[in-house]
């Protein structure tokens, strides 16, 4: 025990259903989820351990050296983006992802006349694709994995990255065609240099974004699979979206990090701590105030918007007050405890029907590790939570320099399970009785 408190030593436990492990076959074969991972990702095995950064040795350091470090000129990822015309109002920015430079990122043509031209630092690193680029339809089967970022993030933030970045070099390692994915993320509306159109930012139970940018994607590319992950917020929204879907979900395999089960109760947690109190919460809750102040010229043309930034925004230290005075009543919630209670993720775990992995660390100090609702993944063999002992919040950092745990292991299990699953046609044969559980309030 001491010896791995001095070394930092990560162990991976399994939370899944006991009795019923999610099954794939067809008359030929069979093989389960976890055969799946113990024979492919060593890294996910139930008891499989790490060694993380000793210096980093509990979850605040891990969770702060995200913000303090700069990783800027690690994983670099070069990204084209793509504007959605939302159905029911407003644009969203979509970046797909590239390990190099194409027809010039510096390149300031901006061909969405409600957008700009990009900034420092992503000035370089991003351009726009034209709407009628060729690239935005292909007959192809290459595997495609869609990303949803965290609270006031984007597709340039470096968790993600590390990811991509393993994603794209492997492709370049491997070139085996069809097999090598493609990689976008939907950043949440005015995230990322993105311009909001209409008098509504997001939230972590706003799914129809999300849902929209997959029926996009499902017909400019129809032989494509579609594979989805999800960081902390965009974890809360994927889930969400995935149990929604229910039955009904076109996505083969979804995997999250970071998050927020019980949003009520991850509300409370980072405020139990002076660290969470003092320095958590404000930096969270400045974060949404700049992102209401970088679009308030769209966001006062509502006179309800126009009083609370220059009224109340100044006046706002917490994200509890933040969501009680904009996030709630934005989406028709009464207040923060309202909206809270109904877009918490695990109000959804029954009802999905997808396979399914979160990924969280019990010391993580944001949304809290004691929140896994264990009882409910444990029902649900499609569910499965790899529960870390340490990582803190999106972490799980094995040195200083940048170099995290997840990325080969995730990049590893996304490829396999592509490979042995999806493309011989396996699917899931437990007899599992339907569950239609509550959708969330604002979900069209």
């Amino acid at each position: 025990m001491i010896k791995d408190l001095l070394t930092n030593i990560l162990t991976v436990r399994q939370i899944k259903s006991k009795e019923n492990d999610l099954t794939f076959g067809n008359n030929v074969e069979r093989i389960t989820l976890t055969e799946l991972i113990d024979n492919n990702v060593p890294e996910f095995r139930s008891g499989a351990t790490d060694q993380l950064s000793s210096i980093l040795f509990n979850g605040h350091l891990q969770t702060c050296y995200t913000g303090i470090k700069s990783f800027d000129h690690i994983d670099e990822v070069y990204y084209r983006r793509y504007i959605l015309s939302y159905p029911h109002g407003g644009e969203g920015a979509l970046d797909f992802a590239f390990n190099d430079p194409i027809n010039s990122p510096l390149n300031t043509e901006v061909p969405y006349p409600n957008q700009k031209p990009f900034e420092p630092p992503l000035l370089g690193y991003y351009s726009y694709l034209s709407p009628n680029d060729p690239n935005l339809s292909s007959d192809d089967s290459r595997p495609m994995l869609l990303m949803c970022h965290g609270l006031t993030g984007g597709s340039h933030e470096s968790y993600l990255r590390s990811i991509i970045k393993c994603f794209l070099d492997s492709n370049n390692e491997r070139n085996s065609g069809d097999k090598d994915f493609v990689v976008c993320v939907l950043n949440s509306r005015g995230c990322c240099q993105s311009n909001i159109t209409t008098s509504q930012l997001y939230n972590g139970g706003w799914t129809n974004d999300l849902r929209y940018c997959v029926q996009f994607l499902h017909k400019q590319f129809p032989n494509r699979p579609l594979y989805l992950m999800g960081f902390s917020l965009g974890a809360s929204i994927v889930t969400n979206y995935i149990g929604e879907e229910n039955s009904d979900s076109i996505i083969k395999c979804a995997m999250v990090m970071g998050t927020p089960w019980d949003l009520l109760e991850s509300a409370k947690f980072i405020n139990y701590t002076t660290i969470g109190s003092k320095i958590y919460s404000p930096i969270l809750t400045q974060n949404l105030c700049t992102l209401v102040l970088n679009h308030e010229k769209v966001l006062k043309r509502d006179p309800i918007w126009k009083e609370k930034i220059d009224n109340q925004l100044k006046n706002l230290s917490f994200v509890k007050q933040f969501d009680d005075v904009f996030t709630g009543p934005m989406f028709q919630y009464k207040d923060a405890t309202d909206y809270y209670i109904d877009a918490s993720p695990k109000n959804r775990i029954l009802m999905i029907r997808t396979p399914f992995i979160s990924i969280n660390a019990l010391d993580d100090p944001i949304v809290g590790g004691a929140y896994i609702p264990e009882d409910l993944i444990e029902s649900n063999p499609f569910t499965m939570v790899l529960e870390t002992n340490i990582g803190g919040h999106l972490g799980w950092f094995k040195d200083v320099y940048g170099q995290r745990w997840y990325p080969k292991p995730i990049t590893k299990f996304f490829r396999s399970f592509h490979e042995r699953i999806t493309m011989k046609d396996l699917k899931p044969v437990n007899n599992i009785p339907e569950y239609k559980g509550p959708k969330v309030k604002t979900t069209f």
